[in-house]
């Protein structure tokens, strides 16, 4: 649930409630029903208070928002950990793709800049997105490539030939560090995107939508599964609609897999170490959960299951 409400942009967080915090709430015979009852209100106040630190650093990474709102509102801070978003305020000129490789070469190349199109940019529910952002400037931009559905966001560089032809584009955001953060936010980069096992990393000339070219670095997969093609070469859009479509489609596939259950013979779900498996799995799986609820609430016999 948590992840599907992150994918959905609802900020969310999953708690676990200790067995101490449990027993304490149930009122047994070291606490009297007023005491319970405070346990009970500390709980809800700390879920409330929690939920709130959660949706608002949420709101500040922008889950809440679309990339265009984000993109149109007014120059301010809308950031990722400290990464400064750059919003667009008026129309600007944007050079041509014949232009922006002359262009870029005007520029000092100083090797702090990331192109992010996949997990890494703003926007993204993965865990590592916050963490890699930190302490950058953020702007959109765009590339020249393809993108493919390879399981993860997957961008292959045009050859020069390529670039002539067709105009394939990728978007994204270029994220610009101080000097004395390249080094650790290039180790940072690498160590996520598996460099260079399983992701190259090449210098892109982006076409930034403030109207400037920058040069950055990229992580691309020249080798990856090239069957699913991103048309629109934006991965959160690609993946909003898959998460549409999927919904779209929900019940026919848990009939699907109801029936499927059905013809197997109602096979039994023995956990990743088999801890319920042998004779009796499911058996054995709802007698211990029977003797947990037991133990836990039989000083309280409103609470019996």
């Amino acid at each position: 649930m948590t992840h599907q409400a992150v994918l959905r942009g609802i900020p969310s967080l999953q708690l676990e409630t200790p067995r101490s915090v449990r027993n304490a709430m149930i009122c047994n015979k070291l606490c009297d029903d007023k005491q319970g009852n405070d346990w009970i209100e500390k709980l809800a106040l700390s879920i409330v208070t929690m939920y709130e630190h959660a949706a608002n650093t949420e709101r500040q990474h922008g889950i809440d928002q679309t990339e265009e709102n984000v993109n149109k509102s007014s120059e301010k801070d809308a950031v990722a950990g400290d990464a400064v978003v750059v919003g667009e305020t008026k129309e600007v000129y944007m050079p041509s793709w014949n232009d922006i490789d002359t262009i870029a070469a005007t520029h000092d190349d100083d090797g702090v800049s990331f192109f992010v199109y996949g997990s890494l940019r703003k926007l993204t529910p993965s865990s590592w997105r916050e963490s890699f952002l930190k302490g950058g400037k953020c702007t959109r931009g765009e590339i020249l490539g393809t993108m493919y559905d390879d399981s993860y966001a997957s961008v292959v560089l045009p050859t020069l030939n390529e670039k002539n032809k067709e105009r394939s584009i990728v978007q994204g955001w270029i994220v610009k560090y101080s000097e004395d953060l390249s080094a650790s936010k290039l180790k940072e980069g690498d160590l996520i995107e598996g460099y260079p096992s399983l992701y190259g990393r090449e210098r892109v000339t982006v076409r930034v939508h403030d109207g400037t070219v920058q040069v950055a670095w990229c992580y691309v997969r020249p080798d990856c599964n090239k069957k699913k093609k991103v048309a629109n070469g934006d991965w959160l859009v690609h993946c909003r609609n898959k998460n549409k479509k999927d919904i779209a489609q929900g019940s026919s596939g848990q009939n699907e897999q109801v029936e499927e259950f059905i013809n197997s013979g109602f096979k039994e779900y023995r956990g990743q170490n088999d801890t319920y498996g042998g004779v009796g799995g499911v058996a054995r799986m709802i007698d211990q959960m029977v003797s947990d609820c037991i133990a836990l609430d039989k000083f309280s016999p409103d609470r019996q299951v």
